[in-house]
């Protein structure tokens, strides 16, 4: 299996297909699978780099303080270890905060930008869903309780109640399960410090005050039914960003890549291909 070194770990990843590069960016906890429906479509367009995020998956897995800067790191060094000195960046939930803080320091990274089910900052009730599952993890590890919470906050309630449904909530929620308690408790940290509401960020800026400096052509999609991060996460976003538009798609939940893959692929392929033509 290839792994790359970069900043003091080994980072799994897998490239595929051929074409301009598209690397995927996996949510809260998860690793490169979680992409295993797009990715035979986006082949057939793109190289695709879909990869593990240090902590997750195949990676390494190292203790201490995680950070949306510090995986935004991680993959700009993988991009220059694989010689791809730039790239079309999808970041899905945190991967979105991810993508954001990538071509936020490193605007040359990102040919264009695709956020999906992202957010910028946190409002009160999104940061509470998050202080709640570390409580619960905290109390009862990776358990079936977070897997619950975290299906019912993630996957809309039509979608569960389908065989398709049943099937993916059982895949999603089998991968939640292999983190480390430990480790995603400190991924739920890195987004409330994502989100500046750690004790000591009294002051500092909100991400959202730097969405107005970000330039890349940047997609937004988001589902409909998507109650953890709703529309309105995505239209404050696009409402900043200079160059962006925004797809939302209908009777989804906050998974777009579990729930509708061929529609949110889609979208992807139609976008790239349409800024190239400009």
């Amino acid at each position: 299996m290839p792994h790359a070194s970069v900043n003091g770990v080994r980072l799994f990843y897998q490239l595929s297909g051929a074409g301009e590069p598209i690397v995927l960016i996996p949510g809260l906890g998860l690793d490169h699978t979680y992409f295993r429906y797009a990715i035979p479509e986006l082949e057939r367009h793109f190289q695709v780099l879909a990869y593990d995020p240090r902590g997750t998956g195949q990676s390494d897995r190292p203790p201490g303080e995680y950070s949306t800067t510090l995986w935004a790191n991680d993959l700009r060094q993988l991009l220059a270890r694989l010689g791809i000195p730039e790239a079309h960046v999808v970041g899905s939930s945190l991967g979105g905060c991810v993508a954001l803080d990538l071509v936020r320091q490193t605007p040359e990274a990102g040919k264009s930008l695709i956020l999906v089910a992202a957010f910028s900052e946190l409002d009160r009730a999104l940061e509470t869903n998050f202080r709640m599952r570390i409580r619960i993890v905290e109390q009862l590890g990776m358990s079936e309780v977070i897997s619950d919470h975290v299906m019912l906050w993630t996957l809309s309630r039509e979608f569960i109640e389908t065989e398709r449904g049943k099937q993916a909530a059982a895949g999603l929620l089998a991968g939640l399960s292999r983190n480390d308690p430990k480790l995603y408790v400190e991924f739920l940290k890195a987004i409330l410090r994502f989100g500046r509401v750690l004790p000591g960020q009294e002051g500092e800026p909100k991400f959202t005050s730097y969405l107005s400096q970000i330039n890349t052509p940047t997609l937004i999609v988001v589902g409909d039914r998507d109650i953890l991060t709703p529309v309105a996460f995505s239209q404050k976003i696009r409402d900043l960003m200079p160059d962006s538009e925004l797809a939302v798609i209908k009777n989804c939940g906050h998974i777009t890549f579990i729930e509708q893959p061929e529609e949110n692929t889609r979208l992807i392929v139609e976008f790239v291909r349409r800024r190239a033509q400009r």
